[in-house]
């Protein structure tokens, strides 16, 4: 009871006192631990959840939810990174050209299963997404019965799984990673590795018994490296969660972890390393490890997974309160999971939470947007299991606790189902630019090139244009043979507006300038004053900017640069930046700068290097942009400017 009552006012606490992000989620990683350390001498039955016993009436139900779920997948085909797998696929004679990278891509990465199955859609049914969807939505139903079937193999009661299966099948992160189809790897990946996890022997492990799990494991760290730490739960699932066979359970954990060896030599052996999204080293997987597991953990770990109140697309408008995320959870926690019985399923819940986190921390960087909810695809487990095993620790409901279920599973569709009509909504927007682009593009001459500008990076967090300007366009329009570009400068034979509203955004001429350089004199522009935060808070909703000069960029592209201030310059004049501030710890070195300016009608984009940029006569106006490569927090004080004739 004291413990109890000590969660809960540190909840309540935490939020009357105004605590951080980081205070607020280290009071609920205490509150998990603890119940972990209770667990370890918790001798208690785990408690029941009681269902249908009829041995078919969870699977039946659960598949039931998956496919009614899927089906609202139908009308979403590809985009974004789509055109590039499928070009790439289209180029390679067989599948097995894929087991080391290629042109196009989109990471560097070695998933040789998931490029079996990109190669199968375009060289099965060329163009047309209805494979890839119908193999994604099954692959849905398949990976939220396996929860339940692999849960049960790691001694979870019946009822609490099936529970768990259910929550993981409306769970806002996985609709969110099953709307694209590219992020068929992370599906790949949780069936392959829950099957293994299912098909450990229950008797006598033989070397013969274990290779199926083996080899499925070996698939499921081919498809992506979401599983990379499952070994211990394999560990756990052998060993029946009991102390006593320890050693049965060390001995599969160890053929697991002999596996993960095997599948990073594969990689380091095509890579050369763990890989990542950028070709620089600097931004490797290893390299972005820790800056990306503080990331999360100042952002989101654990409360804002904690189902059903995380919102996973910011861009949907409205925010709950801190919280409306910590107390909830804190309650829940206190009630249900410090319950006796209970505390081994909220542990075992909270150490899967941990293992599917882990591995995808440094990508944690890419930042909260709807679309990458996919690294969250196999953690769902944890937090699904951690919500049913909290209800079923209040045990005197008896029955009623599955009202708490489903009210749960329908807060959950409901913010699911947002998620799905951001997806729904972008792939229309993709689909509409096609058709207008097309349009245009046949009666271009061959050789020709077209700017398409005004086009939004994404929509409610879900992106749009990734890989369809070198792929996608030239594809759609049956024209390879002409050249695509977006917010470029330069001379071209054909000019689409698609949105002014989005295009003006990219025209130095648009805005008007705010500040002057004398010559001489040096120009300071303070970003804690309303002015600086103002003119970078023009460029769509992918810079969060607050009074205090932390500027918070989501992630790359045209439409995410930082663009400062209009700046009106004595020209010809050589002109001298100096930027107070910089990016977080873990992305050392300069501020990469662009300059944007007009002479007569033509539009100029350069990099400035060293801080330096000459403007040559009949410069008028010079805008400055930050150019980010990957999820950054930026902190900016100051913008200095000096101009010397």
């Amino acid at each position: 009871m004291i413990a109890r009552v000590l969660i809960i006012a540190a909840g309540i606490g935490i939020e009357f006192a105004g605590a951080p992000a980081a205070v607020r989620n280290a009071a609920q990683c205490s509150a998990l631990l603890l119940i972990c350390i209770l667990s370890i001498r918790d001798r208690a039955p785990a408690p029941h959840l009681p269902f249908f016993k009829h041995k078919f009436a969870g699977p039946a139900l659960i598949l039931a939810v998956a496919a009614a779920v899927s089906s609202q997948m139908w009308p979403i085909g590809y985009f974004g990174d789509d055109y590039a797998l499928i070009e790439r696929a289209r180029r390679a004679a067989t599948p097995f050209d894929w087991l080391t990278p290629g042109e196009p891509s989109a990471g560097n990465f070695e998933r040789p299963v998931a490029w079996f199955f990109w190669w199968c859609y375009e060289h099965c049914t060329p163009g047309a997404a209805t494979a890839a969807r119908a193999v994604s939505n099954l692959l849905f139903c398949i990976n939220a019965w396996l929860v339940a079937v692999a849960l049960r193999r790691l001694s979870v009661r019946r009822g609490v799984a099936i529970a768990a299966a259910l929550i993981f099948a409306l769970h806002p992160f996985a609709l969110g990673t099953i709307a694209w189809l590219s992020n068929c790897y992370s599906q790949l990946s949780l069936t392959f590795g829950l099957a293994a996890i299912a098909a450990i022997p229950r008797r006598r492990i033989t070397a013969a018994a274990l290779a199926p799990s083996l080899v499925l494991y070996l698939l499921a760290l081919l498809s992506k490296e979401d599983v990379f730490l499952l070994f211990p739960l394999a560990g756990i699932a052998a060993a029946g969660c009991r102390w006593r066979r320890w050693r049965r359970g060390a001995a599969v954990a160890g053929g697991f972890f002999l596996i993960l060896l095997i599948a990073l030599a594969i990689r380091f052996a095509a890579l050369g390393s763990l890989g990542s999204y950028q070709s620089d080293t600097k931004l490797s997987m290893a390299s972005m490890w820790l800056p990306g597991a503080r990331q999360l953990f100042i952002e989101d770990f654990p409360g804002r997974y904690w189902l059903p109140l995380r919102e996973c697309a910011r861009g949907l408008g409205e925010r709950a309160p801190e919280g409306v995320y910590s107390i909830p959870l804190m309650i829940w926690l206190a009630m249900g999971g410090l319950a006796p019985g209970s505390r081994r399923t909220v542990a075992l819940g909270f150490f899967i939470l941990i293992l599917g986190v882990a591995p995808v921390a440094p990508l944690a960087l890419l930042g909260p947007d709807l679309i990458n909810t996919r690294l969250l695809f196999f953690p769902t487990v944890g937090v699904a299991l951690m919500l049913a095993g909290s209800i079923a620790g209040l045990r005197r409901l008896g029955p009623v606790r599955w009202v708490f279920i489903m009210i749960g599973c329908a807060i959950a569709w409901r913010l699911g189902a947002r998620n799905l009509a951001s997806a729904r909504e972008a792939y229309e927007i993709h689909e509409r630019a096609f058709r207008d682009v097309a349009a245009i593009a046949q009666e271009l001459p061959p050789g020709a090139s077209i700017q398409i500008d005004g086009l939004e990076d994404d929509r409610n967090g879900v992106p749009l244009f990734g890989g369809s300007f070198t792929w996608g366009f030239p594809r759609r329009a049956g024209r390879a043979d002409i050249t695509f570009h977006r917010s470029e400068v330069g001379r071209f034979d054909q000019f689409l507006e698609f949105n002014k509203k989005t295009a003006s955004l990219f025209d130095p001429l648009a805005v008007a300038a705010e500040f002057i350089v004398k010559p001489g004199e040096t120009l300071t522009i303070d970003f804690g004053k309303e002015s600086g935060g103002r003119a970078a808070s023009r460029v769509f909703e992918s810079i969060a900017f607050d009074e205090a000069g932390v500027w918070n960029v989501r992630g790359t592209g045209a439409g995410r640069n930082v663009r400062l201030p209009a700046l009106r310059a004595p020209a010809p004049c050589s002109i001298q930046i100096e930027i107070d501030g910089g990016f977080e710890p873990g992305f050392a070195g300069p501020v990469p700068l662009r300059a944007i300016y007009k002479i007569g009608s033509h539009a100029v984009r350069v990099d400035v290097k060293d801080n330096k940029i000459a403007l040559p006569v009949g410069v008028d106006i010079l805008q400055l942009e930050i150019v980010p490569r990957i999820q950054q927090t930026l902190r900016l004080r100051a913008l200095r400017v000096r101009a010397e004739k």
